[in-house]
C-alpha cells in the first residue's frame, strides 16, 4: 500500500440503464463490447490504467495532457461508433493504492485498487456533468 499523486478519470454513458431496457440484453451486451475496446484501446495509448468498470469506468493518468487527449478522443469514439453520449469528471490528488494477491485476482478481485477522498471527488464531478461534457 502506497500514497500517489494521480490524475483520475471517471466516464460513464449517460441514459446507459434506457438503452439497456430499449434494445434488449444481447444488442446492449454487443454495444458494451465495443465501448469497452475504445476506452481500453485509448489507455494504451495515452498510458492510462484501469482501476474499476461499470458502465463506465474510473482510470488513472500520469499527466494531465494525457488524460486530457484521452477524453477528448474518447467522447468523439463512442459518439461516432455507438451513437451514444457520455460524460466524465477529471480530479487529481493523491490516492491509496494497493496490489490484491494473485490468489484474489484469480477469484474476480482487481489487480490494483484505489482509495481515498479523491476517488469520491472524481466520481461526483462526473455524476453532474451532461452527456458530451467533461467537468
Amino acid at each position: 500500500m502506497k500514497q500517489v499523486f494521480v490524475i483520475l478519470v471517471c466516464i460513464d454513458l449517460v441514459d446507459s440503464t434506457r438503452f439497456i431496457e430499449t434494445q434488449g440484453d444481447v444488442r446492449a451486451s454487443q454495444a458494451m463490447r465495443i465501448y469497452d475496446r475504445i476506452f481500453r484501446g485509448l489507455l494504451i495509448k495515452y498510458n492510462g490504467l484501469e482501476i474499476d468498470k461499470t458502465d463506465g469506468a474510473l482510470l488513472l493518468f500520469e499527466t494531465m495532457r494525457e488524460a486530457l487527449a484521452y477524453i477528448t478522443e474518447y467522447h468523439a469514439l463512442v459518439e461516432h461508433h455507438l451513437e451514444l453520449r457520455s460524460r466524465a469528471g477529471i480530479h487529481c490528488g493523491h490516492v491509496i493504492m494497493h496490489s490484491n494477491s494473485a490468489h484474489f485476482v484469480a477469484r474476480g478481485a482487481k489487480p490494483v485498487e484505489i482509495d481515498g477522498i479523491h476517488k469520491v471527488i472524481t466520481a461526483r464531478i462526473m455524476s453532474v456533468a451532461r452527456g458530451g461534457q467533461t467537468l
